[in-house]
């Protein structure tokens, strides 16, 4: 696996840079989003991206590209790609993803979902195609960087990736399970979210971030 480049960097930058949608009060029914809706608020939900609209509101970044509906990583270069969406002070969040893997073009590399700041750093999350899912803390996944890793073969199916964050606490869950807790070293509060790959070419489906209860009342 190999680190993020100066052209990801230039990528993060200009995805970091986009002008975001921030969230306005109160929330719409799931069934008022129109399908040309560029920004969906549904509720339970803080914010929701998916075929049935959304994801045209999402700037460019280098090697991502909106196709019928969904995103495209082509696998030319490792860049993140930020939604429409900041956090503002938002805490006890999950960013959440469904993501498939075009396994022909494994090359070991990670790619997912990714939340939070460059004063309050940055958690990205999700499996590579050589059989690990890890969390990884700081300007992108490097080799020996993990903060958790456990054992994962995404395939060439769709999965989704759930990154939870309470404080300190992450977890990160797939289809639902919980594969991996750690403790980052800031607060995750606040930010922006979004997907990433290094590299590996992945569609992306759905994308949401949803307010979670506090700790003290789950």
């Amino acid at each position: 696996m190999r680190r993020f480049g100066p052209l990801w960097l230039c990528g993060l930058a200009l995805a970091f840079g986009a002008a975001g949608g921030a969230a306005g009060a109160g929330a719409l029914a799931h069934e008022d989003a129109t399908p040309a809706a560029t920004l969906r608020r549904v509720v339970g939900e803080l914010y929701e991206a998916d075929a049935g609209g959304g994801f045209a509101a999402w700037d460019p970044a280098p090697g991502w590209e909106v196709f019928a509906s969904q995103l495209l990583a082509d696998g030319t270069t490792g860049a993140s790609l930020a939604a429409p969406y900041d956090l503002g002070n938002t805490t006890d969040y999950a960013v959440e993803a469904e993501v498939r893997l075009a396994p022909a073009d494994c090359g070991g590399r990670p790619f997912g979902v990714f939340a939070g700041s460059a004063a309050r750093g940055t958690s990205w999350a999700g499996p590579d195609c050589a059989g690990s899912v890890g969390i990884w803390g700081g300007d992108g996944p490097t080799p020996g960087a993990a903060e958790a890793v456990a054992p994962f073969a995404p395939g060439g199916g769709w999965h989704t990736y759930r990154l939870e964050a309470r404080g300190t606490h992450l977890r990160l869950l797939v289809d639902g399970a919980v594969l991996l807790e750690t403790h980052g070293a800031r607060v995750l509060g606040g930010g922006r979210v979004g997907v990433f790959s290094d590299g590996e070419q992945v569609t992306v489906r759905r994308f949401a971030v949803i307010r979670l209860p506090p700790a003290a009342s789950r």
